[in-house]
């Protein structure tokens, strides 16, 4: 299942790293905004087990968040030079 956020500029989110908290050791790693979105699991490179982020609120959280990352890419390509 891919993500329910489709936004043009998600390419444009490669920038914005979030943490990924593994729910099996609890350890966070970094990941790409972008990847996350586009991504439905992660391997936690700390113990090797799968980060499902295909859960409603996970997704929630990805959508909003590309939103607002997007939106704010959005204003920045607008401003004058």
């Amino acid at each position: 299942m891919k993500a329910s956020t489709e936004l043009q500029g998600v390419k444009s989110l490669g920038f914005v790293r979030l943490e990924i908290p593994c729910p099996s050791c609890g350890k966070a790693s970094l990941q790409l905004l972008k990847d996350a979105v586009e991504n439905d699991v992660f391997t936690c490179p700390t113990c090797g087990k799968s980060i499902d982020l295909t859960t409603e609120d996970w997704r929630r959280f990805l959508d909003h968040a590309a939103e607002f990352y997007g939106g704010i890419v959005e204003a920045a390509a607008k401003t004058p030079k």
